[in-house]
């Protein structure tokens, strides 16, 4: 069997065990052992599984994702973006499809708190949707909202997929991290057009309901969302400023979060304890997939299949075009 051939089958079989429901990091695992033991033998395979957890887990770049999980956590049980959804409601609830506009954008911001896609969606679900369904809007337009803004939080800093990346391709955090900004905000701008043009063609998606409020309690709602900005101005200050690395800026923004929740008021012992359980939770199912991820980059090389793939796109078999476009299906089907 060629490796090419032996590598679409494997690849088909780790599809199909995610089109089971099998977990993410279960699947990668045992399509790579059974991968291993075709090229190498099982006992070679079994001595993968007992090394590569080891190598991934010792890596330094990684003890990120768990202090930055924590920063979100804290920021989202400890108050620190309670009236984030109200700010934005205020200031863009006049627009047609306001709501989810609104959700849109303090998805944004709560992204750059909380760097957890599923973590943004979760929390602005409960608390933007019940509005928009008050208001009439399309039950499918409010759910679309909140789980396509989540997406957000992929881009924007600190990214948890961009730290995992940085870790898998040995890329800088710090130049990731800034490279990610624009992008989401460019995202985050498409999607509340997208919602504006649909809600402008088809007003009965997203009837209006707007709250009027003069200029002052506009101004006032911004001083109770002041935690969340300071948060992400002392983090990503220091970081871009050369104060701390990408894993002490992580530290720090839980240590920030968690003072500024305390003396706000948020914070208590029962609700610091499930911020813990939660990022350690996360933590556990994020590094769980960054070891099957490995195991999977090592049988992949050890059939030499990203130098055929090299060979193929540099002697001109495929057009840049034609390589975007069957990238962008992939992306699709996924």
């Amino acid at each position: 069997m060629t490796p090419a051939l032996s590598a679409l089958l494997f690849i088909l079989f780790l599809l199909g065990l995610v089109a089971l429901n099998i977990p993410i990091g279960v699947a990668l695992i045992v399509v790579s052992f059974f991968g291993i033991s075709t090229v190498l033998g099982f006992d070679v395979a079994a001595t993968f599984i007992a090394n590569i957890p080891r190598e991934v887990l010792a890596s330094w770049e990684l003890s990120a994702i768990p202090m930055f999980l924590l920063m979100g956590s804290v920021a989202l049980y400890g108050g620190l973006t309670d009236s984030l959804f109200r700010a934005a409601r205020l200031w863009l609830g006049w627009l047609p499809g306001g709501l989810a506009i609104a959700t849109n954008f303090s998805a944004a911001g709560l992204g750059a708190a909380t760097g957890s896609s599923m973590a943004t969606a979760v929390a602005m679900g409960r608390i933007s949707v019940p509005e928009m369904r008050r208001s009439n809007y399309d039950v499918g337009l409010a759910a679309a909202a909140c789980a396509s803004a989540g997406t957000l939080a992929a881009l924007i800093p600190p990214s948890i997929p961009l730290i995992v990346y940085g870790m898998l391709a040995e890329q800088s955090l710090v130049k990731l991290f800034a490279a990610g900004v624009v992008p989401g905000i460019i995202t985050a701008l498409i999607y509340a057009a997208m919602i504006l043009l649909r809600a402008i063609i088809t007003p009965s998606i997203a009837p209006r309901s707007y709250e009027p409020a003069s200029w002052r309690t506009r101004f006032l709602v911004l001083l109770e969302v002041w935690p969340l900005p300071l948060l992400v101005v002392l983090v990503f200050g220091g970081l871009y400023g050369g104060f701390v690395g990408p894993t002490e800026a992580g530290a720090f923004g839980a240590a920030l979060a968690i003072i500024i929740a305390f003396f706000k008021g948020g914070l208590s012992f029962k609700t610091l304890r499930t911020c813990l359980q939660e990022a350690c939770r996360t933590t556990a199912i994020i590094l769980f997939v960054a070891i099957g991820a490995v195991m999977f980059a090592r049988y992949v090389a050890l059939i030499g299949l990203p130098d055929l793939i090299t060979d193929y796109l540099t002697g001109g078999a495929i057009s840049h075009l034609t390589l975007i476009l069957v990238t962008v299906a992939v992306y699709l089907v996924l």
